[in-house]
């Protein structure tokens, strides 16, 4: 996966307002079971913060930035995976 691949893009294209809102709710329940560390990267990245500045914030190299927000985007990519061939019944994993 590109590590400049959006995290919103993994979700995929979208049919109708409804659909994308409960994307977003999934998307955020997914981003809910994260740590504080990378719940609060993926903030700032979503915020459209470089690299640099989410490391200056976070006290993390960047390269440790990027490292973690491809494994983020990795972890959300088989989350949307997992749901869609049915793996996902009640709660999340």
């Amino acid at each position: 996966m590109p590590a400049d691949e959006s995290i919103v893009e993994i979700v995929g294209p979208l049919s109708e307002a409804a659909e994308l809102e409960d994307q977003l709710r999934l998307l955020h329940s997914f981003i809910g079971q994260f740590g504080e560390l990378d719940k609060a990267l993926v903030l700032l990245y979503l915020d459209g913060n470089s690299n640099d500045t989410i490391g200056e914030i976070l006290g993390i190299s960047v390269s440790n930035v990027g490292t973690r927000m491809n494994r983020i985007k990795q972890k959300l990519q088989r989350k949307w995976t997992d749901l869609s061939k049915g793996e996902y019944s009640h709660g999340f994993r």
